[in-house]
């Protein structure tokens, strides 16, 4: 059973991170600027399959990895799912190893082909009309309180019925393991989560809002009408996962209250059911969206007249950021789908330090209803 859920989530891990050079825009490969009309040649379409072919090899392993985790570990080992975060971990960390020779090999392939050397002038195209119009309205951010109160609703109807001791969490093989009274430490358990995620992904949804447009100054209308698609959907995707996680975490929570029997059961169909829905949310807005939107259609102009201007110098490693003369805060990654922060602005570090400090006072207020 545990390994419907541990392969589901491996799949989805390895295919978004194997085939990221084939989503991000073809004018930025493994964090390098590329010329326009230079996207396809040889040398970077043999760079591209190298990466997506290390990557699922070690993709391979890590399924293999957590075949073996179910066989050889007892699954009701606390020691189980250390194991498969620490498999997760280092996956992680092989891609990252794997894609820094790609990044220097791109370096050296711009420096040989001279294309560090503007073949055109080098132009920024400015667009004043606001990013936010792009994005679907904040209202739908309301979602999030609504699902809050209903379950709050749903919870006081079902009280009744809640025995005074909860099972709250489950072992792998589907035995409880950790029960709480009934109270509002069982409340708070139900709903600390649900505050949670509703924030980030509220400030992921203004992180999109506010990022700087970026715009090709050889298709300024196409990339800007990309640009604006890929705000619409990105946004969109943000809210519906979001609604659809509290969701889940709300029928889970509420149902093993009541359920005496099968709990592992609709545990493990609850999880994979959410986990295809959102490996197809995700590779829909990779290989379909692109990152900026590069792979929807749009009228192309493209001209040869003028080139963007080339900013490699302030991406530390083609991964992040570091640029004290842009005002923006936010900006589209050059190595994946999203966007990441310009760690040269302080408001990038006070985001930081807020996360780490929500996520401190989640897990000091969870460790905290334990010890009550």
């Amino acid at each position: 059973m545990l390994l419907a859920i541990l392969i589901p989530v491996d799949v989805m891990m390895i295919l978004s991170l194997a085939f990221i050079p084939y989503v991000t825009r073809k004018t930025e490969l493994f964090g390098v600027t590329v010329p326009a009309d230079k996207t396809n040649i040889p040398e970077l379409r043999v760079l591209r399959a190298s990466y997506r072919n290390l990557m699922l090899i070690a993709g391979l392993i890590l399924i293999a990895a957590s075949i073996w985790l179910t066989t050889s570990i007892e699954s009701d080992s606390p020691q189980s799912m250390t194991v498969f975060l620490a498999l997760i971990f280092a996956y992680l960390i092989a891609g990252f190893l794997i894609y820094l020779p790609k990044h220097f090999k791109m370096l050296s392939i711009k420096k040989d082909f001279g294309w560090d050397t503007a073949s055109a002038p080098a132009v920024v195209v400015a667009d004043t009309k606001p990013a936010a119009a792009d994005v679907i309205s904040p209202a739908w951010l309301l979602l999030f309180p609504l699902i809050i109160t209903l379950t709050l609703a749903v919870l006081m109807l079902l009280w009744p019925q809640i025995p005074q001791i909860v099972p709250t969490h489950f072992g792998v093989d589907g035995t409880a393991d950790s029960f709480t009274p009934k109270g509002w430490r069982l409340v708070a358990t139900v709903f600390a989560p649900q505050v949670f995620l509703a924030l980030i992904i509220s400030l992921v949804y203004v992180i999109v809002r506010n990022a700087r447009r970026q715009t090709d100054a050889a298709n300024p209308k196409a990339s800007r009408l990309q640009d604006a698609r890929y705000r619409h959907f990105i946004s969109m995707y943000l809210v519906a996962v979001g609604a659809l996680s509290m969701i889940f975490m709300s029928t889970i929570s509420l149902y093993t209250m009541v359920a005496v029997e099968n709990v592992m059961t609709f545990l493990i169909v609850s999880m994979i059911i959410f986990l295809i829905l959102l490996l197809a949310g995700t590779l829909y807005l990779m290989f379909a969206v692109g990152q900026g939107g590069s792979r929807l259609s749009a009228p192309k102009e493209s001209s040869t007249d003028v080139v963007n201007v080339d900013e490699d110098r302030y991406w530390i490693l083609g991964q992040f950021y570091f640029n004290p003369n842009d005002p923006a805060v936010f900006v589209e990654k050059r190595f994946g789908v999203g966007y990441t922060s310009n760690f040269a602005r302080p408001l990038t570090w006070v985001i930081i330090l807020g996360f780490f400090l929500l996520v401190a006072a989640l897990l000091v207020f969870s460790f905290s209803l334990q010890a009550l």
